[in-house]
Formats: structure tokens, sequence, C-alpha cells
């Protein structure tokens, strides 16, 4: 039995001792192994979520992550050579830094230089840095490992260019002579023609210049393009028989290139041939090839400007009909029509062109404002209305919309419906407050007016708490307070800050001298309605005098007197008249108290109190 267990250990013994050896070499094994490969693994990562961070537009996040990419692997070429390329490209980086990125960009490329977008961006820190050799070696490699691809023979000229700009000539000649090699293999072209050309103008070489544009005309006489090309560097030259002449065969040759149109236009335009000019305007534009955006160009750019002239009126009109034929669907077209419309005062067909421009492109907003904005301007009040209702309803954050769709009911007499349709709009969830204060100033206007002046003044106080610069809340919460019997002080509060924001504010003016004449203050009253009546005549000179009052106190006596005016054609209201005459009465001003309500009377022949007011004052304010 013992010899047997001791038989069994001897034969555990080799397991045992290869199990311990295992143990010896794994315990033995760096540790630094698996540091460094979790390193490398965790840069890798970091690395990923800076391209995430770049994708989506969070460039602070992804320069940060770059910088901990490297920190963690600088070894790896990749992470290192994206890292230097952004250490490059901030100029506040120090030169030793600046060095150290350039060197890693270059050993980047030397590992592996088919990398052909990695071996670009180094070449242009190289021409950027004046490196010039390293900028030539990086396109000469990628020209012989792409021999059949153009942009690095192009890329390898242009570099060659750059480095001739130093004075070296030989470069100059390297550059055309790769040109030379490039039209050899793939024949003439605009293309390659206009790079030797550009060359060219670098050393103002104008006889080189025409040689290859004869050899360009030449290689295709009948290319309506090539003609116009030709043309336009005719012009350039200041040749500018030789650029008519390439511009008009360019038109024979196709009649209906109208860029070609559009260049000879340029032309007759820079020569001052206004009829020559109107013609090929008009050619340009109706033409079939010619893209929208460029039509719209001209059209900005010419026409709108120069065809004030009413004569061509009825051509205009008919050429914006021509282009919305030849290009439905496109409401840029029926935008510039309106705008065109607008300036001829014609409000009710700009109007209709914004209509199709918001068909077309229904969740454009802008073209919406502009929408109801013409229809109001054409006096359509139900169309307006109706036309706010329903941008209302797409944009249910702009209160613009809403305002003007109760305005135009309260034009309308339906002060019912106004409300109605404010009721509808939350103005909860809208983090604008000088748009909600103005909203709910609209709001107490309507109450105001339908005689509920207690709802009408809490609204105001909102309005005002939102925005405590809404002039309008504060003039129209002051009067509307004086007619209520309320605060008198918190209406000459009120009415002074709305002076505050617009001190020239006739009808503001008017609710702080009404305030005054409220609290019997009839001196004050006087001063104020004075400067109400004032502000209605525009100043001869521009010599203003401060007049006071603008933060609440007293102005000067007679400031009314420093100015010369001359009235306004609208002049004062009805009521500011009848303010001045109740003012002017209560401090024995009778005659001149008489001669304004007689004038507000005129504006307002309808009011029985002016009349009562005019024929028996005494009983009228016992």
């Amino acid at each position: 039995m013992k010899e047997t267990e001791q038989g069994n250990r001897l034969r555990r013994l080799p397991a045992i001792v290869a199990a311990l050896t295992i143990a010896t070499a794994l315990w033995a094994m760096p540790k630094a192994n698996w540091d460094d490969e979790a390193r490398k693994r965790k840069a890798d990562y970091v690395f990923l979520e800076a391209q995430t961070a770049y994708s989506a537009e969070e460039y602070d996040r992804y320069l940060a992550l770059i910088e901990r990419a490297y920190q963690l692997a600088p070894e790896d070429i990749d992470i290192a050579g994206e890292w230097a390329f952004l250490v490059l490209i901030n100029k506040g980086a120090d030169s030793a830094k600046t060095e150290k990125a350039y060197s890693l960009l270059k050993k980047r490329f030397e590992q592996n230089p088919s990398d052909y977008i990695s071996s670009a961006m180094f070449s242009n820190v190289a021409l950027q840095q004046q490196r010039y050799d390293d900028a030539l070696r990086v396109w000469q490699t990628l020209d012989s490992l792409y021999p059949k691809r153009p942009e690095p023979s192009q890329e390898l000229a242009k570099a060659y260019l750059r480095v001739s700009l130093t004075g070296d000539s030989s470069a100059f000649d390297k550059a055309i002579a790769i040109y030379d090699r490039m039209e050899a293999g793939a024949g003439k072209s605009v293309e390659l023609s206009s790079s030797k050309i550009n060359a060219y103008y670098l050393r103002s070489d104008t006889a080189a210049v025409l040689d290859e544009l004869e050899g360009l005309r030449s290689h295709a006489p009948d290319d309506s393009y090539i003609n116009m090309y030709i043309g336009a560097n005719y012009q350039y030259l200041g040749m500018n028989d030789k650029a008519l002449e390439s511009y008009n065969h360019a038109c024979e040759l196709d009649s209906t290139n109208g860029m070609a149109y559009l260049q000879r236009a340029r032309l007759y335009n820079a020569l001052g041939d206004s009829v020559g000019f109107d013609r090929e305007v008009f050619h340009a534009l109706e033409s079939h090839n010619l893209d929208v955006e460029d039509k719209l160009q001209i059209l900005r750019s010419y026409v709108t400007e120069l065809y004030t002239d009413p004569k061509q009126e009825g051509r205009i009109r008919e050429l914006f009909e021509t282009l919305q034929l030849m290009h439905a669907g496109e409401p840029n077209i029926n935008r510039l029509y309106s705008s065109y419309l607008y300036e001829r005062e014609d409000y009710a067909g700009a109007a209709e062109q914004m209509s199709y421009a918001t068909a077309l492109e229904p969740n454009d907003e802008g073209s919406w404002i502009s929408y109801v904005q013409l229809t109001a301007l054409s006096q359509d009040t139900i169309g307006t209305s109706s036309v706010a209702t329903q941008a209302m309803e797409r944009f249910p954050t702009n209160l613009y919309f809403p305002i003007m769709a109760a305005n135009m009911n309260v034009l309308l007499g339906d002060k019912a419906k106004a409300l109605e349709i404010l009721d509808r709009v939350d103005v909860s969830s809208i983090d604008n407050p000088t748009a909600v204060s103005n909203f709910l100033t609209t709001k107490g206007d309507i109450y105001a007016t339908a005689n509920d002046t207690v709802k009408a003044l809490g609204l105001y106080d909102q309005a005002i708490e939102l925005d405590p610069t809404n002039s309008m809340a504060l003039n129209n919460a002051a009067y509307f307070i004086t007619l209520s019997g309320g605060d008198l002080d918190k209406a000459e509060r009120y009415s002074a800050r709305s002076l505050q924001g617009d001190e020239l504010n006739p009808t503001y003016l008017d609710t702080y001298a009404w305030v005054f004449f409220k609290k019997k203050d009839y001196k004050m009253a006087l001063q104020y309605i004075n400067m109400a009546l004032n502000a209605y005549m525009a100043p001869e000179n521009t010599a203003v005098a401060d007049n006071g009052g603008n933060d609440g106190t007293e102005p000067t006596e007679d400031e009314d007197e420093l100015i010369e005016y001359t009235e306004d054609t609208e002049g004062p209201s009805p009521d500011i008249y009848e303010h001045a005459g109740d003012i002017n009465y209560m401090l024995g001003e009778h005659e001149k108290a008489s001669d304004y309500w007689k004038k507000a009377l005129e504006k307002n022949p309808e009011d029985e109190t002016l009349r009562k007011k005019i024929g028996d004052p005494a009983s009228f304010f016992k």
C-alpha cells in the first residue's frame, strides 16, 4: 500500500514541476507588456472617439481627444500624424513643438508614401513653410506611384510654379514641361490650356498667352464654350475687339449658350454700351441652358437696379413670367419677382408672387412673414387675417403671426375672434420674453378697446414684468389707468418710463400730459401736450435742444420755441387736439381751447362730446 502511494507521488511530480515552472514563468513575465497593450488599445479607442467628435462638429472635444490619444501612444504614426497636423495649423505653437510636428508628418509620409491624402497634407504644410524640396519630393513620388491620375502631375506643376516665384526659372520650365507632357497624353483641353495660361500670366508673358489661346482656338474652332473662354481672356488683356469677336462666334455657334450672352453683356457694360448690354442681358435670361441661380444673380445685380424706368416695366414682367415657365417650381424666382413688384409699389402683385413662393416652399418662415406683410400693404384685411392664421398654425412659436391675425380681425370689427385667436396661443413654452411681452400688450390693447380695462391692465402689467422696457405696454397701461380712475402715481411712473424708450413719441407725450391733467397739475400737462403737438413737426435744423423730461423730470419752459418746425402732413390725432383743448381750458385759455377742439372735430366729425365742449364748455367742466 505504501509502495503504491509512493509510486503515485513520484508519477505526479513531473506534472507538479511543470505547473510550477509555468507559474514561475508567468510571475517572471514583465508586467509592462500587459500595460503597454492596454495603453495602445486605450489610445485607439480615444482616437476613434476623436473622429466621432469631429463628425459631430464638436471641435473642442476633438482637439482634446487627439491630444490625449497622442499622449497615450506617441509611437502610433497615424495618431502622431493627426496630432502633428493640428499643431502645425495652430499658429500659437512654439518653434520646438512645430519642428517636432513637422518631423512626424515627414516620417508618416516616408513610412507610407502611397497614402495620398496624408502625403498631400504633408506637401501643403511643406509649401506653407517654404520647404520646397520636401513638397516637390511628395508630388514626384505620388506622380510616379499614380501615373494614370492627372492630379499628382498637376500638383507637381503647381509646386514648381510656386518655387519659380522665388526666382528659380528652371522650376517654371519644369512646370510647363509637365503641362506639355499631360497635353501630349490626353490632348488639348480648356483645363490644361488654362493651367498653362495662368502660368504665363505669372510671368506677364502676354505673347505666350496669345499663342496658347490661338492654339486652343485651332484645336476646337467650333466649340462655343472654348470661344467664350478665349473671349474672356482677350477681355482681361484689354483686347475688347478680339473679345467681342470671340463672344459673337460663341453665340453664333450655340444660340442657347446663356453664359456667352452674359459674358457679352458684361463686355458691353464695360464699354458703356447700354443698348447692347440691355439686349444681351435679356438674351442670357431667356437662355434654356443657363443655370437658374446664374439668372437670379443677373436679375439681382443688373435688372432690378437698371429698370426703374416705368417704360421697361412691361418687359420686365414679361421676362419674369417667361422665367417662371422655364423654371417652374423655383421659389427664388417668385421671391425676386415679389421684391421687384414691391419696389414698383404693386403690393397685391408682390403678395401674389410670395403666395406662390410659400406654396412651393411651405416651411420657409421668412417667405410667410413677407407674404403677411405684403398682403397687409395691399390693404386686403381679410386676406391678411387668413394668411397670418395659416402661418401661425405652421410656425406656432412665431408670435408675429397671431398678433397680425388678431389685429386684422380688430380692424374687421370682430374683437371676439381676435381674442379667440390669441387665446389659442400657448406662450408658456416660448423662451423670448420680449416677444411674449409684445404679444400680451396686443392682447391687452384688444381688451382695452372692448372696454374691459381690468383685464387690459392685468395683461399690461404682465407684459411690463416680462420686459420692463416695453414702451407700448407702459404707455397704454398709464393711459388706461387714467381712464379707469386708478393709481395716478403708478400711471405717472409708467408714462415716464415709456418716454425713456421713445422721448419724442407724440402719443407717449400726450399720455404723460394727460396723467398730469388727471392729477390737476395743469402747468405740467400744458408743457407736455405742447411737446406732443410739436413732435408732429419736423425740425428744419439739426440742433435739437435737450427738452428734459426724458427721465420723468420737468422740462424747461417754452422749450417748443427753441426749434423752427414745418408741419407734418398727418398732424396730431383728434385725441391730442382734444386733450390740448381740455388742458388750455383749465388754465383759462378758453379761446385756445376752442380752437383745439374744433381741430379735433374736423378730424372726428362724429364726436358729440367735442360738439358739447365747443357749444357749452362751462357746463361740461363743472
